[in-house]
């Protein structure tokens, strides 16, 4: 008995064992699916990447010219000048990537020759005179586009059938007779000096029979002297007498005085501003100064203004189309 158990114990314990090794020749894993490869990575996404690079990029470029346009030192929007100044804004004129001196004419309809069309029926609210208008050009430093303005708007005037006379009173730095294309000649400074009368030194434009032209004539000393003489006034009275509009160029009013002396003798002042080159402390300095010395009936123009919109087809800065502006018009009316 006790052998038979002995072996009967042997036998449970070999079929333990066999049992055992069975279970360690079977696999523990099990494949379901076979691996499947893709010729791009599952990760990182490179699409999300560049988007996200791109938006990046897009976010701080905005902030960046946001800040540098609302922290710097220049004018940039119609609003910073209404916010520096009383006197209202009464023309946009957008930044002529031609570079051309004369932009209107009788078969041009491009957006800057129309923006001088509407400031010359904006400038019959803005003038008292309805005969004889005196318009003086000048702006608070050199290089805003006073020139500029002040020819292409004789030129408006005059293909709007009026007879004009364009004035270079710029006796420091005069400019017009280049942007003409006419020599410079004899001109305002001699028939100050009494070297000359007004039919020597008026003369034709080729660009309308109804504009005429005046050049500075040679730089004098004392401009600003030579302009408190009684021919000025003389000279003037003369132009009132054949001609519906006199435009004058006169000197900026930062480094000269020219344009306050000039002043008393016009009818309307157009003050150019340019986007992003005449500096806001000369802007807020306009009110202060005519307190002392008053530019007649003046107004500003908004000059060189960037086109803003998909396309640069949007127009101008600031908040709104200037002449439907409510502000612009409270202030006009």
């Amino acid at each position: 008995q006790g052998i038979k158990s002995g072996i009967y114990t042997l036998l449970l314990q070999k079929k333990e064992e066999t049992a055992l090794s069975f279970v360690t020749n079977v696999p523990g894993s099990k494949i379901v699916n076979s691996a499947q490869a893709s010729d791009l990575p599952v990760s990182p996404k490179m699409s999300i990447i560049y988007c996200a690079s791109f938006l990046m990029a897009f976010i701080i470029g905005f902030l960046f010219v946001t800040m540098k346009e609302s922290f710097g030192g220049n004018i940039m929007f119609q609003k910073d000048i209404e916010q520096l100044t009383t006197l209202p804004v009464i023309g946009e004129i957008t930044d002529d990537k031609t570079k051309k001196n004369v932009v209107i004419g009788n078969n041009q309809r491009t957006l800057i020759a129309e923006q001088f069309r509407r400031l010359r029926t904006t400038l019959n609210h803005q003038t008292k005179d309805a005969h004889q208008k005196r318009i003086m050009v000048t702006s608070a430093i050199s290089g805003e586009g006073k020139s500029f303005v002040a020819t292409n708007l004789s030129l408006s005037l005059a293909l709007g059938g009026k007879k004009v006379a364009l004035l270079d009173f710029d006796l420091n730095k005069p400019s017009l007779s280049a942007k003409l294309d006419m020599e410079e000649g004899v001109g305002i400074t001699e028939v100050l000096k009494g070297e000359a009368t007004l039919e020597d030194v008026l003369r034709p434009v080729v660009l309308n029979e109804n504009l005429y032209f005046i050049s500075a004539g040679s730089l004098p000393e004392n401009p600003s002297e030579l302009m408190m003489s009684d021919r000025v006034q003389e000279l003037l009275d003369k132009l009132d007498a054949n001609f519906d509009y006199i435009v004058m160029d006169v000197a900026p009013v930062g480094p000269v005085s020219d344009a306050y002396i000039l002043s008393p003798y016009c009818d309307t002042t157009l003050y150019i501003v340019r986007h992003g080159y005449t500096p806001k402390l000369f802007v807020e300095r306009i009110d202060e100064n005519n307190k002392l010395n008053n530019l007649t009936n003046a107004a500003i123009v908004f000059n060189g203004v960037s086109q803003r919109g998909v396309g640069g087809k949007g127009y101008g800065y600031g908040y709104g189309y200037v002449y439907g502006n409510s502000t612009y018009n409270k202030k006009l009316n």
